[in-house]
């Protein structure tokens, strides 16, 4: 049975699923019809809030233990782990070619972790691989270029 099948009777009326009251449809006059409407319009907002408060705490439990998938009495709970961050490419070629200057790092890793393109587009595998390095000259250059991560984490919640 769908959403539909249960929130449509017979009878032509639609069921709130919040209250069990009947709306009747074809009956029902409009200034009715738009103010159930703008009622649920508000409820989903309000839905929609509650959601994000509710994945915004699981997303800080799973980041405090580091495990971004944990199951708990018949859930399974998945979220995104945080992102890494993003990079300006313009920024970036600037940094590493400053550090190919200073010797610190060779051209072939600067051309690992940045191309040019219409603009400068960063190279996580080479980006990822200078921070291995560990060198503080390196991680503060990258700093520099970082910018914020556009990617909005999400929770998903299954039966285990």
């Amino acid at each position: 049975m769908t959403g539909a099948e249960i929130a449509v009777v017979p009878d032509g009326h639609a069921v709130n699923p919040a209250t069990g009251e009947l709306l009747p449809l074809a009956r029902g006059g409009t200034d009715e019809l738009a103010g159930q409407l703008r009622e649920v319009r508000e409820l989903e907002g309000r839905l929609r809030e509650y959601k994000s408060a509710i994945s915004r705490e699981l997303l800080h439990r799973m980041d405090r233990a580091a495990k971004w998938t944990v199951r708990y009495k018949g859930w399974k709970v998945e979220g995104d782990a945080p992102p890494k961050p993003d990079y300006d490419g313009a920024v970036l070629a600037r940094e590493l070619g400053d550090l190919v200057k200073a010797g610190i790092i060779d051209v072939v890793a600067h051309v690992a972790a940045v191309e040019a393109v219409e603009q400068w587009k960063p190279k996580k595998a080479g980006i990822n691989a200078l921070l291995k390095l560990g060198s503080p000259e390196i991680t503060a250059a990258l700093a520099r270029a970082e910018v914020p991560a556009s990617k909005t984490r999400t929770v998903r919640v299954t039966d285990a």
